[in-house]
């Protein structure tokens, strides 16, 4: 669910995990990307996947140490 989430709201992804820091990272990433999209008009559109990209690594980091504690993720 969350990487689904990542594709669309990489920021929110990102907050689900707890990890506040990088989900402020992301809006602010996110924010640069779509500024940047829309003055180029839709031509750095595949900038979003940079925003993709760091919300499943933060994801997956969130599901590997919750695996070392032997918690729930």
């Amino acid at each position: 669910m969350r990487y689904l989430l990542a594709i669309f709201l990489p920021p929110l992804a990102i907050l689900t995990t707890g990890r506040i820091f990088h989900a402020i990272l992301s809006t602010v990433l996110c924010a640069v990307v779509i500024t940047l999209t829309l003055v180029s008009m839709f031509g750095l559109a595949w900038l979003w996947l940079v925003c993709i990209m760091h919300a499943a690594f933060v994801i997956d980091g969130y599901h590997k140490r919750s695996k070392q504690v032997g918690g729930d993720a």
